[in-house]
């Protein structure tokens, strides 16, 4: 999942074309490239010294996925430029990327949200870099996020993708159905609502969001692999096999594909296929 490219102050956005502040804009729309924005940002810095070139600079590199270098460009800062809110969000975004890098981005957010506790995409940043190995602390930073801006499908879905990796099925289903409800066309979150259905064994609730997933995407592995799972599960092995050939196929080194294709051989009497696969289930959850 990716971060959240920082929002404007209203403030910065007002300045004549061409200073650093319009620049940063010009980046952070993403409708040019981002080369010649980067290229624009480094000779403007090396002609005049500003450390305001800076966080354009290194913006159009995080972009560029040139992780390393936008955090050389941001160790140039110094001064004020550390306490500048969006100066400490891209800290983090950058950081987060970097091997290593978690503790130093943690701590960039928590310094941004000292600077401006009101920024409802600073607190889904936060949450995006706790959910995978602390998400009983990314959910209330996700909640935090949404009391300031209720409006975002992808921060329902990714407390959704949270509730669901702790097993608490209603509130993950709740938050899932909001996030489709924003935004319908996105396949990611009717898939985990699909999940959220199957954690609470409602299997033809589950096939029909795994289905449409699928509409939206022909290549979404993990809904394929979803579906065939829950078809293994109504006892329905022939329609499995169907969905869980074309996930192994999208996913090849998918364990919970291949366990769940062993499955349906298996169960279709289709023996030495089925053991073949068997021994995945030592690589699964």
């Amino acid at each position: 999942m990716s971060d959240s490219l920082f929002t404007m102050a209203p403030g910065l956005q007002q300045r004549s074309y061409g200073d650093p502040s319009q620049l940063l804009q010009r980046v952070g729309a993403g409708l040019e490239p981002f080369e010649p924005l980067a290229a624009l940002a480094e000779g403007a810095y090396a002609a005049s010294g500003s450390s305001e070139w800076l966080l354009p600079w290194a913006l159009a590199l995080w972009r560029l996925n040139r992780h390393p270098q936008a955090m050389e460009v941001l160790d140039r800062a110094s001064g004020a430029s550390l306490q500048n809110t969006e100066y400490q969000v891209l800290r983090g975004m950058v950081a987060r990327q970097l091997p290593g890098g978690a503790a130093e981005s943690l701590a960039s957010y928590r310094r941004a949200l000292r600077l401006d506790p009101s920024r409802a995409d600073i607190y889904y940043n936060l949450a995006n870099l706790l959910m995978e190995d602390q998400p009983e602390l990314a959910e209330p930073a996700y909640r935090l996020s949404l009391q300031l801006d209720p409006q975002t499908a992808t921060t329902w879905h990714n407390l959704g993708l949270t509730l669901n990796n702790l097993q608490r099925y209603p509130e993950a289903l709740a938050a899932l159905v909001l996030s489709v409800q924003l935004d319908p066309f996105v396949a990611d979150a009717w898939c985990n609502l699909g999940l959220a259905h199957f954690g609470l064994d409602q299997f033809d609730q589950a096939m029909r969001a795994f289905f449409l997933a699928i509409a939206l995407d022909d290549c979404h592995g993990a809904s394929h692999i979803n579906m065939g799972n829950t078809l293994i599960s109504v006892l329905k092995p022939e329609q499995a096999l169907h969905y869980l050939q074309r996930g192994v196929e999208l996913e090849t080194s998918s364990a919970n594909s291949l366990w769940n294709l062993s499955l349906a051989y298996l169960l279709l009497g289709r023996f030495r296929e089925g053991w073949n696969y068997y021994e995945a289930r030592f690589s699964t959850k």
